[in-house]
């Protein structure tokens, strides 16, 4: 490793929201350098929230962080994404967000000559926090959303706002995370293990749907391996979206194939951290850098190969490190300090 520690604050949450604030998702724009933020902040006696757009185009420059548009909420954003497809009638960049109070929220931004951030529509579904929302690789429009409530709900999001199409229960416990391999979706839960679900199984969302065994198969559900039914905290697909990365509350990083016999058996590749991983993301300018973040603020990157960690580049405590975002071969991170960039042309791979 050469000198790896020019992390850069770009920007405070304090900018953003005043003091209280963290930086809780990224969600970078394509072909742009611009970044949405959601924030959550402490006001007075309860918890707020908001989306904000920065620049984040270098590691310098007076323009590099700023604000340059931003939208107050009355909850936290600990989820957020931007759609792949621009809005085809107005050019706008689509984002989806999730909210504390269980809202799933359709965005436009604008990234011209006056940069904004307008939300179209919202539909409080969840009864529970949004842990996370997951884009389709293959369906432009369309994401599915987790929650704490122990539900996984697919969308059809356009510049009007969110349409549900789906809905799964997989277990009784949380749904911490979710990632698309090909048309199914992997679950990370906190006790029912690893579920796959396709979305396109006719009564995935049918009320009183429990995720026993034999329902899940029913409706299409690959129901994960006993080993891997316990603390998962977050998920990532491999390139080939045949296998996924999972995190624990553990701190430990596991790899299951689902194309092998009886729905994979999960194996154990290393235990980075010592807190609950809490975000998994693939990246690097081939994809095959995996950054990881913890609960206590620690990052982690690793060279992979599927099945293999090939070694660890960076390892490092950044103060309230939660939410990573790839930009290109540069990550963000974000957290109570704000959002920083680590630019990985400083290392020696």
């Amino acid at each position: 490793l050469k000198n790896y520690t020019s992390a850069f604050a770009m920007t405070s949450p304090d900018q953003v929201l005043g003091p209280k604030s963290r930086a809780d998702a990224l969600a970078t724009v394509s072909g742009s350098p611009y970044v949405l933020v959601g924030c959550s902040s402490f006001q007075g006696q309860k918890w707020t929230g908001g989306i904000a757009l920065i620049r984040a185009s270098n590691l310098s420059g007076e323009a590099a962080g700023l604000v340059q548009a931003c939208v107050e909420m009355p909850a936290g954003v600990p989820a957020l994404v931007c759609l792949s497809d621009r809005d085809p009638f107005t050019g706008q960049v689509v984002a989806v967000s999730g909210s504390d109070d269980g809202a799933v929220g359709v965005w436009s931004v604008s990234t011209g000559l006056q940069p904004s951030v307008q939300e179209a529509s919202s539909v409080r579904w969840h009864d529970d926090i949004v842990s996370c929302i997951a884009p389709s690789g293959q369906a432009s429009s369309q994401v599915v959303s987790t929650s704490w409530d122990g539900t996984a709900v697919l969308w059809d999001c356009t510049s009007t706002g969110p349409r549900r199409v789906s809905e799964l229960r997989p277990g009784q416990h949380a749904v911490h995370a979710a990632a698309w391999c090909n048309s199914s979706v992997a679950l990370a839960t906190a006790a029912d293990g690893c579920v796959f679900w396709d979305p396109r199984s006719g009564e995935a969302g049918r009320s009183g749907l429990v995720g026993g065994a034999r329902e899940l198969q029913r409706e299409g559900v690959a129901p994960g391996p006993a080993a891997a039914r316990a603390g998962l905290t977050a998920v990532a697909a491999c390139e080939n979206e045949q296998a996924v990365y999972l995190g624990t509350d553990a701190g430990g990083l596991l790899w299951l194939d689902r194309r092998a016999a009886g729905g994979g058996r999960p194996q154990t590749l290393a235990s980075p951290h010592t807190e609950g991983i809490r975000q998994l993301l693939l990246g690097g300018e081939n994809g095959s850098i995996l950054a990881s973040s913890d609960t206590a603020g620690k990052v982690v990157l690793a060279h992979t190969t599927d099945a293999a960690l090939q070694r660890v580049v960076h390892s490092a405590a950044v103060p309230g490190g939660l939410a990573l975002g790839w930009q290109g071969p540069q990550l963000l991170l974000g957290g109570v300090a704000g959002v920083r960039m680590l630019a990985l042309e400083d290392c020696t791979f």
